[in-house]
Order: structure tokens, then sequence, then C-alpha cells
């Protein structure tokens, strides 16, 4: 549709806004070369994530920069493609019909994803994130000590897969979330003194907000507020954010209270399934989430494509909605949004996700 309507207009498309290709990974090559220096990776204004990934990237940051952010790149899309194969193994067999239909399209639905293609722009992280929470879900209950310090990786690269140890604990896993603390442990005494620049750093970045490339709950909420008072109901940019918050609790809570209250009706995949549907929760807050974290939803839909071919009409009504948010969130919002001239397609991923949530808990307090 971008291509076609792009053609008619006599322009050429622009699937991401242009900067440099590696604007983000960047960050982190300063970063490693500053902590290689003896100095502070918060030395760099926009390095934002806490101290390992600076730490890990060093061998890279030896490189040239061009030499090293085409391997970052490469990293980002093995690590991409990695979460999508692991979570098609998780509940198909090898080379199998179902495996093979899931496999090409979701290459076919990565290839599409503006999220995808805003990632490897960038070249930034949350892909090793993902194949890293991926590992965490697949090793859970097999190796416990190994999906333990997948866990803990995870969530000392960048923050949110501590949501991760929600199902952990429903399902008393303790050794996971002990070997995942030991590896945050090992993380923080690594490089104790610069865990407190982070902490500050985050602090900091509480206040940015901006609408452009913003797929959190906040920034979708406050699309709707502006569009409702375009209409004459306006309630304040405050109030907006207000009932961002409480609607991402709402949901958050009562898809929690579903897993405590059913968990022991399920069987070892099912927990999988519920584990992974925690996955919308992790990017929809801070209020200032890129789109490019919203690849995170890509390995939902071979399980929903599993959910399907298991339940009944109702609860697939349930599971559309899921399916029709991860599409919407995979929408080409910056090349809609340079086609009609303003920002309002930039909305449509956060409205994607938000579907997501909805039909997440939905699903998990009916069925």
């Amino acid at each position: 549709v971008v291509q076609v309507w792009s053609a008619a207009r006599g322009a050429a498309p622009t699937y991401v806004e242009p900067y440099f290709f590696g604007l983000d990974y960047r960050d982190f090559y300063d970063a490693s070369q500053a902590l290689a220096a003896g100095k502070s990776p918060y030395e760099v204004a926009r390095y934002v994530t806490p101290p390992l990934p600076a730490l890990a990237n060093v061998p890279l940051s030896l490189l040239a920069w061009p030499r090293a952010v085409r391997i970052a790149a490469a990293l980002v899309l093995v690590a991409l493609f990695g979460s999508y194969a692991l979570a098609i193994a998780l509940f198909y067999r090898r080379r199998s019909d179902e495996a093979s239909w899931l496999l090409a399209l979701g290459v076919v639905a990565v290839l599409l994803s503006y999220p995808f293609h805003f990632l490897l722009d960038r070249v930034n992280i949350d892909s090793v994130v993902l194949v890293l929470m991926m590992l965490a879900v697949w090793w859970s209950g097999r190796r416990p000590l190994a999906s333990g310090v997948c866990l803990g990786l995870a969530v000392a690269t960048k923050v949110y897969p501590v949501l991760l140890a929600i199902p952990l604990v429903h399902r008393r896993r303790g050794k996971e979330l002990a070997a995942a603390g030991v590896v945050l442990l090992a993380a923080f005494l690594v490089v104790p003194g610069v865990w407190m620049e982070f902490g500050l750093r985050t602090f900091e970045r509480l206040t940015l907000f901006d609408l452009s490339e913003n797929g959190s709950i906040v920034a979708t909420f406050t699309f709707l507020g502006e569009g409702l008072g375009a209409l004459g109901l306006s309630l304040g940019h405050k109030t907006w954010r207000v009932l961002a918050v409480l609607a991402y609790v709402s949901l958050f809570l009562a898809s929690s209270y579903a897993d405590r209250l059913k968990g022991e009706r399920r069987d070892d995949t099912a927990w999988v399934v519920h584990t992974l549907l925690y996955f919308p929760f992790m990017v929809a807050m801070p209020q200032q989430a890129y789109h490019y974290s919203l690849v995170v939803l890509l390995p939902l839909i071979p399980a929903v494509g599993w959910l399907w071919s298991r339940d009944g009409v109702r609860a697939r009504r349930v599971l559309m909605l899921i399916a029709v948010g991860i599409a919407l969130s995979q929408v080409q919002a910056v090349a809609f949004s340079h086609l009609v001239g303003n920002i309002i397609p930039h909305v449509v991923p956060g409205i994607g996700l938000l579907l997501v949530m909805v039909g997440v808990t939905w699903y998990k307090l009916r069925y």
C-alpha cells in the first residue's frame, strides 16, 4: 500500500525518519569506549540502559565504527529471527506443516513490520533482550539455572523483562528466580559505581514525552484525548495520562490475578502461552516507549495460533482481537504519516498494543 501510494504521488516512500544508520547503537558504542577508558558510560548523554550492555559491547567498540555497526546489525537480525523460531518450537514439532507455515508467514510479517525497520535502522538491542526472554521461557522447567541466567541477563540489559518474574512466582520456580537474582547481583558487583548513575538517568527520562514514534499507553490515551478534544470533549493532558496509568495498572493486575486464580489448572504448554502474554505489558510503559520495542509482540503469533487450534468459537473471537492488535502494532506508521502529512498514523501501533493488552486480559479472565 505504501509503495503504490508513494508511486502515485511520485515520491519515494519513507519508512523510518531519516537519521543516520545505527543512531542508537552509536550511543552503546560510545558508552563502551568510555567504560573501556575507565569512565562512566553515562557520560554519553543518550545512553539510557543499564551498564551491562556497554560492558558486553566493549569488544565491538574496539573495532572501527563501520565494521562494529554492521556486526551489531547482524546480531539484531539473528536475535529477532531466532526469537521467532524459538516461539514456534515451543508449540509445534519441527518440520511439521504448521511450523513451516508459521515460519514462512512470520518472515513475511517481520519484513513488513515497521517496528522491525525502526529497530534495524537504529540498531537497538530490543531483539537481543527478546531472544534472552525467549531462551528463559524455553528453558523454564527444563533447565532452571539456564532459564534464570537468561532472565537475569535480560533484566540487566533492559529492565522491563522483570515482569517475567511474576509467572515464575505464580509457578513457584524458586531456582529460576534465585539464578536470575545471582546474575543481577553479579552485574551490579562488576561495575557497582555506575548503577546509581543509571538510576538517575532513568529518573531524568521519566519526564521525556513525544507523540511521534511512541507506542506507550500514555501516548495512545493522549492521542485519543486530543481527538475527543477536537470534538469539544477535552479533559486535559494530565487527566488522560492518569487514565492511561489507571488502565495499564487495571489490565495488568487483572491479568496477573487470573494467572494466580487459574494457574493450577494449566499444563506446562498453557503456562508457556500465558507467560508470553506478559510481553505486551513490558513495552506499554513508561510514557515514552519507542515503536521499535513492539517487536516483542511478534513471538505471540505462534502462541495465538496454538490457542486458535485448541479453543472454541467464543475464545477465537478474543484471539482475533489479539491478532488484529498485533497487526496494527506493526503498521508502517512513519510511512503513512509522511503520506498523509500529519502525525496521526503514529497512534496506530499504540492502539494495536492496547488492543493486545485488552485481548490478553480478557482471554486470561474468561478462558
